[in-house]
């Protein structure tokens, strides 16, 4: 994640200096606080702009990736939303093991969809002139408060899309784990006010996550999305239909390898039957499958089609072998001619 929000810095102004970020606190219903930062620029502001970090406990006043981002709209003013039980100056350095007590026992995505919205409407906020921003799990909640609020735009960082929160955590698991991890969610969901931890959450929290689907929150709303997903490379290693052409290419067999043959003269051949070694490449590359402008390969009316050259016999019509192959009449894939 990091890595794709540092992009953004290549083309961010400089020169602008904010002021001091404010820490501001509202009440709950359930008699909690919630805490939020506000972060003005300079002079007028050009609209809002809401950001939401992902699923650990840290603070997401001092989230770098959040301040990147941030940065990428400095007329705006920045808005960010503590998790339930946390504040700006907790002191949480892991943000797994070292979570609070009141974060484990009272945080679910639903109620922090709710917080945004608490805060949203202390501030007054225009929609038209909001911008929603979240990666991960805080993905998700900028979905669901899309959907609601309806904002100008949102922002969406390697979240899911049309999958539930559960088959997404489920995809990112080795399959090795699944079994363990699909079992984990159906004790959450026999025990959904559960304090007992899973992979960092309490069972309350998966319980109200899980079934959370992104498609139903985009359909929702008229708002425009960005959706930005990446993986990290990954070597080519499993076999597939095009796999056998791509390494033809690319790797030829060494010339010392290949029978030496007569070549037929290319006049012999039919237009149609002058395919050759190229064939592949050429259509791979009109399909846009592999790019134009490497080595190519010699042009198709200067090779031979037909038995006892070096290509194609097998496209070589009958009618056509009479007078090019005399270098291998019997053929079999060259019969003679009818009389």
């Amino acid at each position: 994640m990091k890595s794709l929000l540092t992009l953004l810095l290549l083309a961010l102004p400089v020169g602008m200096a904010n002021a001091a970020p404010q820490s501001r606190q509202l009440a709950r219903p359930d008699g909690g606080t919630i805490h939020y930062t506000l972060d003005a620029p300079p002079g007028e502001s050009a609209g809002l702009l809401v950001l939401a970090q992902g699923s650990d406990c840290r603070p997401a006043a001092g989230n770098a990736n959040l301040a990147v981002i941030r940065a990428a709209f400095p007329a705006y003013t920045a808005v960010i939303v503590e998790k339930s039980g946390i504040s700006p100056d907790s002191p949480v350095q892991h943000g797994n093991s070292d979570c609070p007590p009141e974060f484990r026992d009272t945080y679910t995505l639903s109620g922090r969809i709710a917080d945004y919205q608490t805060v949203l409407a202390a501030l007054d906020a225009d929609p038209a002139k909001t911008i929603l921003f979240g990666g991960s799990e805080g993905g998700l909640a900028m979905e669901a408060l899309a959907a609601r609020f309806h904002p100008a735009a949102a922002i969406l960082l390697s979240g899911s899309v049309g999958e539930t929160f559960g088959d997404m955590v489920l995809a990112s698991v080795p399959p090795q784990g699944r079994a363990i991890v699909r079992a984990g969610f159906e004790a959450a969901r026999a025990d959904p006010h559960g304090s007992t931890l899973l992979s960092g959450h309490t069972h309350r929290f998966w319980a109200d996550a899980l079934d959370h689907r992104s498609s139903d929150y985009l359909e929702a709303t008229d708002t425009p999305f960005l959706l930005i997903h990446a993986r990290p490379a990954r070597p080519f290693r499993r076999p597939g239909p095009l796999q056998p052409h791509l390494l033809g290419i690319s790797r030829p067999r060494p010339r010392h390898d290949r029978p030496r043959r007569p070549v037929a003269p290319a006049r012999d051949c039919p237009p149609g039957r002058r395919l050759g070694r190229a064939a592949p490449a050429r259509l791979l590359t009109r399909h846009g499958l592999i790019p134009t402008g490497g080595r190519r390969s010699p042009p198709a009316k200067d090779r031979p089609c037909c038995p006892g050259s070096n290509s194609m016999k097998p496209m070589c019509p009958a009618a056509t072998c009479s007078g090019s192959c005399s270098a291998a009449p019997n053929s079999p894939s060259c019969p003679a001619p009818p009389n």
